[in-house]
């Protein structure tokens, strides 16, 4: 459970780091499952380590790794932060390549969501940490720094790898490289969960190839059609993401291991889902 200085620091800031709620022996396990599930997704091939390798739906479609949804350290926090009724998006295993430029994951405030993302490798500022801008969640500052957005865009639009993936180019607004722009480096070692809004603006600089990392994502209870809107652009955006890695084949996102599952909490997952017509 969080404290209720945690939760603030969470809706001012829009991040949280905390540390030590796995233990290793947990951690060595999860590390183990995630390694035995990329190389069968690399055909058993070695990570070459020129492109980022993600697979989408690791967790809840990985009967090892479901229960991770509704683990308490995790479930329990996200429900004190969004409150009751919030739903399960997605999850995505990487190995993570070069440098990550600035940008939130969504732009839009309609439907709020949180990202928990796990790293099994300890990482630092220098090293590819998870990089923040603390409150950039939040107008007029998230638009404010819109330009970091539009210098990456122009760039992935004129570049033949998305430079979200692997990027060194010094030319970045505010007349800064991106690991000079001011921030705080989220540094963790396994074990460490860091919890943040996906509307603030993150990076990372300077990691080695291969960096490996595990990411959770939840959303408030949609109340409104707006809200719905979001949700349905939400799912059909991963749908088509898993289909485009080869993650999926056939038109559900979420598979068996997650929505005909015995564990009751993962069934109340389930069954809003399926209330929300998603499955």
């Amino acid at each position: 459970m969080l404290t209720s200085e945690q939760i603030m620091h969470f809706e001012i800031f829009g991040f949280l780091v905390v540390e030590n709620l796995f233990s290793s022996n947990e951690m060595d396990r999860i590390t183990s499952i995630f390694e035995k599930n990329m190389l069968e997704d690399r055909n058993g091939r070695s990570f070459d380590g020129e492109e980022r390798q993600s697979i989408f739906g690791m967790v809840e479609r990985n009967p090892e790794l479901v229960d991770l949804v509704v683990d308490t350290r995790i479930y329990d926090s996200i429900a004190q932060i969004l409150g009751p009724g919030f739903i399960w998006t997605a999850s995505d295993g990487n190995f993570w390549v070069g440098d990550t430029q600035w940008h939130p994951d969504r732009h839009d405030r309609i439907w709020p969501l949180i990202k928990v993302a796990m790293y099994l490798d300890p990482v630092t500022k220098d090293t590819g940490c998870l990089r923040v801008i603390p409150g950039s969640h939040k107008m007029p500052f998230h638009s404010d720094l819109m330009p970091l957005e539009k210098w990456r865009t122009e760039k992935n639009n004129n570049a033949e790898e998305m430079l979200s993936n692997s990027n060194n180019s010094n030319d970045v607004s505010f007349g800064l490289e991106g690991k000079d722009v001011p921030c705080v480096p989220l540094e963790t070692t396994p074990g460490d969960l860091i919890f943040f809004h996906q509307n603030l603006f993150h990076a990372s600089f300077g990691g080695h190839a291969g960096r490996r990392q595990l990411a959770l994502s939840y959303g408030a209870n949609p109340k409104t059609k707006e809200q719905m809107v979001q949700v349905r652009q939400m799912y059909n955006a991963n749908l088509s993401g898993a289909r485009e890695r080869k993650n999926i084949e056939g038109d559900r996102l979420y598979g068996d291991v997650l929505m005909d599952n015995d564990n009751p909490r993962i069934k109340t997952v389930a069954e809003r889902l399926v209330e929300l017509g998603l499955k």
